[in-house]
C-alpha cells in the first residue's frame, strides 16, 4: 500500500479531496475523499459540509501566513490517506482546494508520497523528507480565484 501525506506548514487551506488520475487510459482512476484520511494531525480537521463530495472536507484555520518556501521533513500539521496504485504507471494528481477566507496566503499544500518514483526509479516526494510536490490553487498572486477550484500537477 502507498501512503500519501498532505502537509501544512505555514499555509492554511480547506481541502475537499484528492484525485489521482492516471495519464494512461488503461489504468483505473484512484479517487480519495476527505473521509479516506486515516490520520489528521494538529491544525487539520474533518468538517462536514453540503455540496462537497462525500459530505466532508479537510480544513485548517486562517493564521494569515503564506506558504513556506520548502516543505518540512517533520511538519506539525498534516493528514494522511492510504491507497494502492499499480507500479510503473504514470499518475496525474488533481486536488480540489478552497483557500480559507479566500486569501492567497491560505491556498497551497505540500504533498508527499511513500514509494513514489520518477521515470528513472529514483524516490520522489518522499514522506519524512524535505522534498514535496507544491500544489497552489492560484497560479499567480492576484489571479482572483475564490471558492472551490481544481489544481493539478
Amino acid at each position: 500500500m502507498r501512503a500519501r501525506r498532505m502537509c501544512e506548514w505555514s499555509i492554511l487551506v480547506s481541502l475537499l479531496l484528492s484525485i489521482f488520475i492516471p495519464v494512461s487510459a488503461s489504468a483505473p482512476d484512484i479517487v480519495l475523499y476527505a473521509s479516506d484520511a486515516t490520520t489528521v494531525q494538529a491544525a487539520w480537521s474533518k468538517t462536514s459540509g453540503s455540496g462537497v463530495a462525500g459530505g466532508q472536507y479537510l480544513s485548517t484555520f486562517d493564521n494569515g501566513w503564506s506558504s513556506a518556501n520548502s516543505p518540512l521533513a517533520s511538519p506539525g500539521d498534516w493528514f494522511e490517506a492510504t491507497f494502492t496504485a499499480p507500479a510503473n504507471t504514470p499518475y496525474h494528481v488533481w486536488l480540489r482546494l478552497r483557500a480559507t477566507a479566500d486569501t492567497k496566503y491560505n491556498d497551497s499544500v505540500w504533498v508527499q508520497f511513500n514509494d513514489a518514483t520518477d521515470t528513472n526509479g529514483a524516490a520522489l516526494y518522499q514522506i519524512g523528507s524535505a522534498n514535496a510536490l507544491l500544489i497552489n490553487l492560484e497560479n499567480c498572486f492576484g489571479c482572483g480565484v475564490a471558492g472551490w477550484g481544481w489544481q493539478d500537477k
